[in-house]
Parts: C-alpha cells; sequence; structure tokens
C-alpha cells in the first residue's frame, strides 16, 4: 500500500502557520516580481478569485475584499515541506518527495486494518507539529493512492483508503478518466473519442489498444489502476544533472554593469546549490532576454555554454567564467528583462579529477568556501557574498509584499509578549 500525502493550498497554508489572524482570512500569495497570482488559501476561491491573475489590475479590488496578500517565499516553503517530510519519515521511512507540497510513503509494513487509522493519527501529527493541513489517500498503486487523495479532501478526517477490489472498481466507475494522474489534454481529447469517459472503462481496455494510442506510459497507468504498483517508492534522491537560476529583473537593464551583478548573483546561488550536493560543475551557460512581448522594442535573447578549465564548484571561479560568456553574448542597446546561469556537466566531488598544479588550489577554494557557506548558514542567506553580487541592485527581482523566514532566519524568529 502507498500514501500520498498532499498539503493543502500549500503556498498560502505556509504564509498563514506564524499569523493565527489570518487563519479564516483568504491569502493569496504571488509569483516573481509580484506579477502574477499562483497560490490562493480556501477562502480566497470561495471568492471567486482566479489563479494567473496579474497583481496590479485585481490589486484595489483584493483590498476591497480584505484579502492579504504575499509576494513568494521560497525559503519558508521549502523548510516547511522538509518538516513534513520529517512527520511522514516517522511512520515510513520510505519517503519520496514528489514535489514541495507532496510526497508518496511506502506503507507496506502496516497491517490494513490500521491503514485508516495510521493516516489519520499522520493528518493529525502533522497538523499539530507544523501547522499545515494536509489530506492522505491509501492505495495499493500510486495511481489509485492519487484518486484516494482527491477522495479524503471530502472527508471530515483529510484521509481515505481504498483496497478493497469492489471498492475500488466502484471508485473508478465515478472517476473521469480526464482526471487521472498522467492525463493530460491531448490524452483526454483522445479518451472521450473513443467513448471512454471513467478511469474503470479505461482500466478495462486491453494493453494493446492502449499502448498503440498512449505508448508504454499510458498501458503502466492501466495497470496501477488494476492494482497493479508499476511506480515504486523511490526514497533515493537522484542526483540533479544540471543547477539552475533565472529571474526576471525589478527593472529594465540596460547597462553591462548591472548584468554582471546580476549574473554574479544567480551564479553565486548556483555554486551554493552545488557544494551543498557535494558535486562540481563542467559547463557554464548564460542566457540573457529582452521584453519578448514589447514588438515595440529591438530583441536580443541570446545564451552561450562554455566548458570550464577544470570542473568547479568555488563561486569566485565560476563567476570569473560566467562574465567571459556574459561578455560574448551581451550587446548594448537593449532593455534586458531576464538573465540566468545554468551549471551542467556536474559530478561528484570526490571524483573529480585534478592536474597536479590544480590540487592546492582546490583545496585552499574548498576551504574558503566552506566558510563562507557556514556563516551564510547560520546568519542567513548572502550574509558574506562577492562583492560582484552588488551592495543594493536596484534590478533585484520585488518582494515587497514578502513574509518572514521565521523557521530559517535567528533574525526572523517570532517574538511573544507574555
Amino acid at each position: 500500500m502507498i500514501a500520498l500525502v498532499d498539503c493543502n493550498n500549500f503556498y498560502a497554508s505556509c504564509e498563514k502557520v506564524f499569523r493565527p489572524d489570518l487563519r479564516y482570512r483568504p491569502v493569496v500569495v504571488l509569483s516573481n516580481n509580484d506579477g502574477c497570482i499562483i497560490a490562493r488559501s480556501q477562502e480566497a476561491k470561495e471568492l471567486g478569485i482566479d489563479m494567473t491573475q496579474p497583481y496590479f489590475k485585481v490589486k484595489d479590488e483584493l483590498a476591497r475584499q480584505g484579502v492579504a496578500v504575499f509576494s513568494s517565499n521560497y525559503t519558508l516553503y521549502g523548510d516547511m515541506s522538509a518538516r513534513v517530510v520529517e512527520c511522514i519519515e516517522r511512520l515510513s521511512p520510505n519517503v519520496e518527495v514528489y514535489s514541495v507540497d507532496e510526497a508518496f510513503a511506502d506503507l507496506s509494513m502496516i497491517p490494513t486494518a490500521r491503514l485508516q487509522s495510521s493516516a489519520e493519527a499522520l493528518v493529525q501529527q502533522i497538523w499539530q507539529w507544523t501547522g499545515l493541513p494536509v489530506k492522505i489517500g491509501v492505495g495499493p498503486s500510486k495511481t489509485l493512492s492519487k484518486v484516494a487523495a482527491k477522495l479524503a479532501k471530502k472527508r471530515a478526517s483529510r484521509a481515505f483508503v481504498m483496497y478493497d477490489d469492489q471498492q475500488i472498481e466502484h471508485i473508478l466507475k465515478e472517476t473521469p478518466a480526464g482526471d487521472l494522474w498522467g492525463v493530460g489534454r491531448a490524452h483526454r481529447d483522445l479518451l472521450w473519442r473513443f467513448g471512454i469517459e471513467t478511469a474503470w472503462e479505461f482500466a478495462q481496455r486491453n494493453d494493446a489498444w492502449i499502448r498503440k494510442h498512449m505508448g508504454v506510459v499510458g498501458v503502466r497507468m492501466a495497470h496501477e489502476l488494476r492494482s497493479s504498483s508499476c511506480l515504486k517508492v523511490d526514497a533515493y534522491k537522484k542526483p540533479r544533472k544540471n543547477i539552475m537560476t533565472g529571474r526576471s529583473f525589478n527593472r529594465a537593464v540596460t547597462n553591462l554593469s548591472d548584468m554582471k551583478e546580476a549574473v554574479a548573483t544567480y551564479t553565486a546561488r548556483c555554486a551554493e546549490k552545488l557544494r551543498q550536493e557535494h558535486q562540481t560543475a563542467s559547463i557554464i551557460s548564460v542566457f540573457i532576454r529582452t521584453y519578448e512581448h514589447r514588438k515595440d522594442l529591438p530583441q536580443n535573447n541570446a545564451s552561450f555554454s562554455m566548458a570550464l578549465p577544470a570542473p568547479y564548484q568555488s563561486t569566485h571561479l565560476l563567476t570569473k567564467a560566467a562574465y567571459t560568456v556574459l561578455e560574448r553574448i551581451y550587446k548594448d542597446g537593449y532593455r534586458y528583462k531576464k538573465a540566468g546561469v545554468l551549471l551542467s556537466g556536474l559530478q561528484p566531488l570526490h571524483s573529480t579529477q585534478l592536474t597536479v598544479f590544480e590540487r592546492h588550489n582546490r583545496q585552499r577554494n574548498h576551504h574558503l568556501m566552506h566558510a563562507v557557506d557556514a556563516l551564510n548558514f547560520k546568519h542567513g542567506t548572502a550574509t558574506v557574498k562577492e562583492l560582484a553580487e552588488g551592495i543594493n541592485p536596484e534590478w533585484k527581482m520585488r518582494f515587497k509584499l514578502c513574509s518572514s523566514t521565521a523557521t530559517s532566519s535567528w533574525k526572523d524568529l517570532i517574538t511573544v509578549k507574555t
């Protein structure tokens, strides 16, 4: 049996954890640069607030309805997600983090008779320990646990277990085929064209027909609906193949100096992630973008990649290489909206081959970066940084409505007066 733990309205729920005054108020979270609405609390959904609406168009209406608005706080969301996973791991050591707000857990060690009570207890424990509401669906496969999670949303306990064949058949006959996990718009239209309206009807099709029209992914989905688990819970976190950081600017960047500050900042964030995973990069890429939707402005959307002389994980060495790439693609006379840095050709630090002349410098750089990372971990991101990143850059992304990082920054710790 496999459980899917799904956090409800995750971004908005995270914002409510440290603001008890918002518990019953509508909350929305905005995208980068406070552009569009990307997350809504249940109260906001009930008001009819739509996703992806530009904030500037609905700002006055949100204020009139008493909606609390927040900039994206990805540091907070990532930390709260990790805390939820810690709770799940107390029930099952085999947990696969599927996304920032979803995780699968292997419950095969729990007797069937105890699955419902165990799932309900986990819902309550996560709420008590993190303040986040979740729903849990349990089924014989990942696909069925996804179906069960949707049903759990309608139950007071926020947990639902499906394991009996008759029960599963009844539920699948009530589940639209287009709502299944992994069925996109193209496959949904295809199923409707062939008269397949429910998940049960799809599961009863023979494998040859499914393979012909939906490939091996469709066959796997059908087997999962037949209670045959094809997608195992994989707790092993595979090393990344690349690391990318890119952001839109608060205002147009029109000079090389500001663009260098942005590229240096994004390179530093990539390098931090690289060191956290104990990897090195052998290829660096930089891209820059103008306002693509402004046809009245000249366009320069460029990118370039360069192989590094040796695999690096040092911020200043990677920044130096990023500058070399940037100077190759940057052109004056354009209004740039976005830039980004991509590190690829990743390999484990301990398996990186070095020349005799590089070993001494590599050790010095390793000690330096270790000290910088330790200080930034203790005192907050960018406490110590390269001067190349700038002191107070005006191009930096807009976060006017950002909440505090109360779980990961000493200066943002909640103060309680008694």
